[in-house]
């Protein structure tokens, strides 16, 4: 069970490399994998959400992630990397579907993601049925709700008319300015910040 906990760290490590580093660099290194480039259907081929930057993200942490949970470098090497090949497939099939780039897709945007890595980490470390359904349903789970929750707290305009463009960052500090800080005596003797 240790193991199945271990690769499920390992994975949702990965998968959620690419969107804390697009929140440290922001607009820095952010190539698109595809270049911009339009398929026969005038479509991207993954979109400008699936960047170079993320890709290493992924590959950097992976490695760091594995070396850190007792795995070998290189085994966190090649999950970051088939989880990006299974990501970046997933990206593919929805664009040809026609849905809409940062759109959330349950199922199709985890499925690929977790199962091709696992295909290569099952046969080392010996991985059972049961453990499987473990790590992928736990793994569906914990991937959709923080994608969820990045797009509704730190990419959602407060309101239609927002001037500003929508950063991660920007959403942090807004939300932090908003918060009332005060000491516990402070909140009894000014009823009202309890109250907000």
């Amino acid at each position: 069970m240790l193991i199945s906990v271990k690769i499920l760290l390992l994975l949702l490590a990965i998968n959620f490399a690419p969107a804390f580093f697009s929140f440290l660099m922001e607009d820095k290194w952010n190539t698109p994998v595809d270049f911009n480039t339009r398929m026969h259907d005038n479509r991207p081929i993954f979109g400008k959400h699936k960047t170079i930057r993320g890709i290493f993200a992924a590959l950097f942490t992976g490695t760091i992630a594995a070396v850190l949970l007792n795995f070998l470098w290189w085994e966190g090497f090649c999950a970051g990397l088939l989880s990006m090949v299974g990501d970046l497939f997933s990206s593919f099939l929805k664009r040809r579907a026609g849905i809409a780039e940062g759109y959330n897709a349950p199922g199709l945007d985890q499925i690929f993601e977790a199962s091709i890595p696992f295909v290569f980490l099952s046969p080392i470390f010996s991985i059972n049925g049961f453990a499987l359904i473990f790590i992928i349903s736990a793994f569906f789970i914990c991937a959709y709700c923080g994608s969820l929750l990045f797009k509704l707290i730190l990419l959602k305009k407060p309101h239609e008319n927002y001037p500003r463009k929508i950063t991660p960052k920007l959403r942090i500090r807004e939300l932090k300015s908003c918060q009332i800080s005060s000491y516990f005596i402070q909140k009894l003797l000014n009823f009202e910040d309890a109250i907000y």
